[in-house]
């Protein structure tokens, strides 16, 4: 995973639906239409070709999505999230920022890719750079 490489990633604790439907492209929105005759959910902000190239473009390599299921109910507790949440981490876990709601739009992230998460990641890596190394 990132985190093992020393990379920054991204977490979007999600619905179940959102799960399946999030990022994953047109087949996956025509097939669910198929399924639902022609009703489909609310797109979520990874449909947008734009903001997915404001992730490679910074180098956000991984970006992970989980469902609300009864299996991660500890982690969304853990992490104090609800499912529609984007959270940037630190490679070692440590949270950059997060977006819920109605502050979860391509607009903002794409402002906060460019512009706050570099200064984060910057940021994180200097502290980082500071931290006394552990004896073994």
């Amino acid at each position: 995973m990132a985190a093992a490489a020393g990379e920054p990633y991204a977490v979007f604790y999600c619905t179940e639906l959102q799960y399946r439907l999030a990022g994953e492209g047109p087949d996956a929105w025509d097939a669910y239409r198929k399924e639902h005759d022609g009703r489909v959910p609310e797109k979520t902000v990874f449909e947008s070709a734009e903001l997915v190239g404001c992730f490679a473009t910074e180098r956000l390599k991984t970006l992970v999505k989980v469902a609300n299921t009864k299996e991660n109910a500890e982690l969304f507790q853990k992490e104090s999230v609800t499912p529609g949440t984007l959270v940037f981490y630190a490679p070692d876990g440590e949270k950059l920022a997060s977006f819920s709601g109605q502050e979860l739009t391509a607009a903002k992230l794409h402002a906060y890719i460019h512009d706050g998460f570099r200064n984060k990641v910057a940021q994180w890596k200097e502290k980082a750079s500071h931290k006394p190394v552990k004896a073994k």
